[in-house]
């Protein structure tokens, strides 16, 4: 094994090059110090098969990698994360500074607000007179085609179709399965159904479908100046063409009876209702559907929840491990991009309470009830179609829906084949 006198470097890999032009390339992701370095074999190894220089090499990393990551905050009802500031962590884990600007959320948005002349010569967002003025300062930013379909009950089910808001689906077995206060009115539906069928033999046929946002909950309980939340319930149905479009949407569950007996009554709103009326019920919806998607799906789902099992494996696993081999790509910069989630977007006065206009305790709170109801098994969406009785009748319908089983499909094998 060649020793080497190096200052600290962040090395992702060497290659080697021959007179011929050959290249070999050899995987590293480590900081190098700046004591003497050895590096080992690339080859994964088990540590029962460490020659006695290897072993003890070993030996030194699993005890720095507990010392690097030992200090873990643990909060309750939230994941665990590694209690650093960014500037500590592990060399490992920060981004190369080429990388950094990138994951820079508040930059970006300054920078976005600077593109739309929605930020005044003081730094703060200047405020916009009209929807109208508004929109003329949009007017030159090109338009995603099918931007104008929004308004369409078909755009509004597509939208669920094409990201993990999918995963909240639930099929309706029967109209008493619908929960406390979403009395749907079946004769309202008729007509949106198929020819001769009723909304019993519709949910029969695996055709209805239920979305809830109880994460929310906490939003419609709290009063906030100029700012109305909804926790939507909304009816979903598969029609004909394989179009998933709403029935009839609730913006809020009913609350719990007050000391006198009286429950408040909440409407429902059908896709019959005056076109403005319908429209408006869906934008709030969608909003709703919008910040949970951020918050729930994107931050914790996609990122938070992650942070406890990239800090055993860093912690406990060596470089030489085979599992650690296989694991490493899935789990680079997650404790970075995690602590920049916390440092930017999630803080007290962050990104989020200034976007969304709520609280951060209000926030917190939506985390810690989304996670009491998050299950490892949750990950794999093949099985969580199923246990959700996910049957359509229409295949390839794009978008998420299908993406993510085959996305899945395709790691499990490769990590299949590596474990064979």
């Amino acid at each position: 094994m060649p020793s080497l006198q190096l200052p600290d470097w962040r090395i992702e890999k060497i290659t080697v090059k021959d007179d011929t032009g050959l290249k070999w390339i050899f995987p590293v992701h480590r900081i190098v110090n700046r004591q003497t370095e050895s590096f080992r074999s690339s080859q994964a190894s088990l540590a029962s098969k460490d020659p006695p220089s290897a072993a003890a090499q070993r030996q030194e990393e699993l005890r720095r990698r507990k010392e690097e990551y030992k200090r873990v905050s643990f909060e309750e009802g939230l994941p665990s994360h590694l209690d650093l500031p960014y500037d500590l962590f592990p060399g490992e884990q920060r981004w190369p500074e080429s990388d950094r600007s990138a994951h820079d959320f508040l930059s970006r948005q300054t920078k976005m607000l600077n593109q739309l002349g929605l930020l005044s010569s003081t730094g703060s967002v200047a405020a916009v007179a009209s929807f109208d003025s508004y929109a003329q300062l949009s007017v030159a930013q090109p338009l995603a085609e099918g931007t104008h379909d929004w308004m369409t009950d078909a755009e509004f089910g597509r939208s669920i179709l094409s990201g993990p808001l999918v995963r909240t689906l639930q099929r309706m077995k029967a109209p008493e399965k619908l929960p406390r206060g979403f009395a749907v009115d079946a004769d309202r539906l008729l007509k949106r159904l198929r020819a001769g069928r009723d909304l019993v033999l519709e949910m029969r046929a695996n055709r209805i479908y239920l979305i809830e946002c109880p994460e929310l909950d906490v939003l419609t309980r709290k009063e906030y100046k100029h700012q109305h939340f909804c926790a939507p319930r909304i009816l979903l149905y598969i029609c004909a063409n394989g179009d998933l479009v709403p029935l009839a949407i609730q913006l809020m569950p009913p609350r719990e009876p007050d000391p006198s007996g009286h429950v408040e009554l909440v409407p429902i709103f059908y896709a019959d209702d005056p076109e403005a009326e319908w429209l408006s019920v869906k934008t709030f919806a969608r909003s709703a559907l919008l910040l949970r998607h951020e918050v729930v799906s994107r931050v914790l789902h996609g990122h938070l929840v992650l942070e406890p099992v990239a800090i055993g494996f860093f912690r406990m696993m060596s470089s030489a491990h085979p599992v650690h081999k296989l694991l490493r790509p899935h789990l680079n910069h997650v404790l970075a991009a995690n602590a920049a989630i916390r440092e930017q977007l999630l803080a007290r006065d962050g990104l989020y309470s200034n976007l969304f206009g709520f609280s951060h305790d209000s926030l917190r709170e939506i985390l810690r009830t989304a996670y009491a109801s998050w299950r490892w098994e949750h990950c794999n969406p093949l099985d969580d179609y199923k246990s959700r009785k996910m049957l359509w009748e229409v295949k390839d319908l794009g978008g998420y829906v299908d993406d993510a089983p085959r996305l899945w499909q395709i790691v499990d094998a490769r990590l299949r084949r590596c474990k064979s």
